[in-house]
């Protein structure tokens, strides 16, 4: 699967990214998603503008869920909390599809980040990215809520 889904994204047209994102979130591996945002860092900003709104929701579930397991990879670590900002970031004004579990999704990803801010404690832009994320995450939270 793997292979397949280097191959839709380094082919890089939208709809074979947006194929590569959905056949990761179904198969229910968080980390060949993980993987899979990794192999697309490069062009985190243009493939998330593509995605549509349960994608968005999904990765953000997804990558949230597995915070623990990218502690001893850097890279990984780093992939998943600027993915998770840009996902929620993406989502914000735009999350009428998803109005419903969107609050369910965003409190349990908030509260991962939460429990796991150890994980970023050590370098400045990783606490960085932390806080914006959490902010982030906290702002699309009180839009549901307006």
């Amino acid at each position: 699967l793997q292979s397949r889904l280097f191959g839709l994204v380094s082919a890089g047209d939208e709809a074979d990214v947006r194929l590569a994102f959905t056949e990761a979130l179904n198969a229910n591996d968080a980390q060949l998603v993980t993987w899979l945002c990794g192999v697309a860092s490069t062009r985190r900003g243009r493939v998330v503008a593509t995605l549509d709104e349960m994608l968005l929701m999904c990765l953000v579930q997804q990558l949230a869920h597995d915070v623990p397991a990218a502690a001893a990879d850097a890279k990984a670590l780093r992939d998943k909390i600027e993915w998770l900002q840009d996902c929620c970031a993406a989502l914000l004004g735009r999350h009428d599809e998803v109005r419903g579990p969107l609050p369910r999704v965003l409190a349990t990803a908030q509260a991962t980040l939460h429990a796991h801010a150890a994980l970023f404690a050590g370098a400045a832009d990783m606490r960085a990215k932390h806080g914006a994320t959490v902010a982030v995450i906290g702002s699309l939270l009180a839009s549901l809520k307006a």
